[in-house]
């Protein structure tokens, strides 16, 4: 009924460059705009995602609304650069999954480089893998960026880097939280670095949440990151004052300096 309703909503988060402070990309996160409730997380609607046509169907809106929502914001001038857009294997499961998305952006006037599809490693496995992988392809010849995420939390990680045509590699939160004191995630995360340096995919840092942890990575030579300690996840119509700030913040910065 949610769906029917139209009821599922994109709230974006940034990712921003550490080093200047400038917002670099948004990821979309699906919302339950309850008319009783208010705004509601995945945890209250995440068993759409075992059933392959809901979770299709909520694909495909939630791609339709991202991408109404770009079309606005590059007509007023919003230096949103790119969107991530989570798709799960009843996306990739449609045969014109990477054909409508193509599709839909060239009917709003966008490129295929504002569109970063994110997949988790889970969707990776069973007899659909190939399948899946063509789709990946596909968008990835076209312009797009696909990004590996929740790196860490599956089953053959190192695998999946070689055999995906990924752009960047999004390092769970748990590898984040605790990284002032963990020897192990401190080794972990330093030697994913080097590989991503030597394989030329970008990093991106999940859960970042204090100061510390913020200037620590950044010492370490991470670039990218996202989590509270910057924003939280906005409505659309958040979004242009978000990115005005976060770059009026750089400008003045960068002047004063």
């Amino acid at each position: 009924m949610a769906l029917d309703r139209s009821e599922l909503v994109p709230f974006y988060q940034p990712i921003v460059n550490m080093r200047t402070g400038q917002v670099v990309a948004f990821e979309a996160l699906a919302r339950w705009d309850h008319p009783k409730k208010g705004i509601l997380t995945p945890l209250v609607f995440e068993d759409i995602f075992e059933d392959g046509e809901l979770s299709a169907l909520l694909g495909q809106q939630m791609f339709n609304k991202i991408a109404d929502d770009m079309e606005i914001w590059k007509a007023n001038g919003i230096p949103f650069h790119k969107v991530g857009l989570n798709v799960v294997n009843g996306d990739l499961k449609q045969e014109e999954f990477a054909h409508s998305l193509l599709t839909g952006l060239a009917q709003r006037g966008l490129s295929p480089s504002n569109l970063v599809i994110e997949v988790t490693e889970n969707c990776l496995f069973g007899r659909d893998k190939a399948a899946f992988l063509v789709h990946l392809e596909t968008l990835r010849e076209a312009g797009c960026s696909i990004a590996l995420d929740d790196f860490g939390t599956g089953y053959s990680s190192i695998t999946q880097l070689k055999e995906l045509p990924v752009s960047s590699v999004k390092i769970d939160k748990s590898f984040v939280e605790n990284i002032l004191d963990n020897e192990d995630d401190k080794s972990i995360i330093r030697a994913l670095l080097g590989m991503s340096h030597s394989m030329n995919f970008k990093l991106v840092l999940e859960g970042m949440e204090t100061v510390d942890q913020v200037n620590f990575l950044k010492d370490m030579g991470f670039v990218l990151a996202q989590g509270y300690y910057f924003s939280k996840p906005v409505s659309a119509a958040q979004v242009p004052a978000l990115v005005l700030r976060q770059n009026a913040m750089y400008t003045l910065g960068d002047k004063a300096g």
